[in-house]
């Protein structure tokens, strides 16, 4: 597995980190196929079903993240950049989190650019980058509210993902884009975080020339990022 961190230390926490994401859905599997092989009538009890499908869903998601990380770590993804509609191409994202925020009890705002903006970019590769911004938002945002923009400046298109969560440490923005380094953080709504959404997001940007980092923010709380991607003029 290709690492960005080289140290026995890291390659040990991320031992560990694999071990818990992967093993635990699959121990809690067993244990839930073992009832139902004692029990047939287990089957009909809701709670366990619902068991089932969320350790299923926990492992099918560690392992395709992994496997999407190593890909485009290792330049097996390339781009197909081609001129964009940002709204579109970010649309169904948007609407996962709206509907996730609201699930939450958070405050999600997102107006979509008027005019339209166009970008040079892989709209696929936008979409999971800026999917995983949204996804970190809500994850470290126990309350308030969560706010993507767009901009046209110069001869780049800017989206920003902005929250009024728990925030960054400034000992910790050097590391945030390190892969598995996430799953370290604390006050994650989420206790099991691979930590690979914001490492792969990063290497995604980069691969179609455009930039993602952590924007300065006068508020004490919270974070924002960016994405920047390069104006279309088609």
């Amino acid at each position: 597995m290709s690492l960005d961190h080289p140290s026995k230390e890291f390659r040990a926490e991320v031992a560990s980190r694999l071990r818990h994401d992967l093993l635990q859905p699959a121990a809690a599997l067993k244990m839930l196929i073992h009832r139902f092989g004692e029990n047939a009538a287990a089957m009909d009890d809701p709670r366990l079903r619902r068991a089932m499908r969320e350790a299923v869903d926990e492992l099918d998601t560690s392992i395709t993240r992994i496997c999407e990380y190593e890909e485009i770590a290792n330049g097996v993804v390339l781009p197909d950049i081609s001129t964009m509609e940002i709204d579109a191409a970010i649309g169904e994202r948007v609407a996962d989190a709206r509907r996730r925020a609201a699930d939450l009890g958070l405050t999600f705002s997102a107006q979509p650019s008027s005019p339209a903006l166009l970008a040079a970019a892989d709209a696929k590769l936008t979409a999971r980058i800026i999917g995983a911004a949204l996804e970190n938002a809500i994850d470290f945002t126990p309350a308030g509210s969560i706010r993507l923009e767009t901009e046209e400046l110069d001869d780049r298109v800017i989206i920003r993902v902005t929250d009024d969560g728990v925030g960054i440490e400034e000992g910790a923005q050097p590391y945030l884009f390190q892969p598995f380094f996430a799953a370290n953080l604390g006050a994650a709504r989420r206790d099991r975080r691979l930590g690979l959404g914001l490492a792969y997001a990063q290497k995604a940007a980069a691969l179609m020339g455009a930039e993602l980092g952590l924007s300065p923010r006068d508020e004490a709380n919270g974070a924002c990022f960016h994405l920047r991607l390069p104006r279309s003029v088609s």
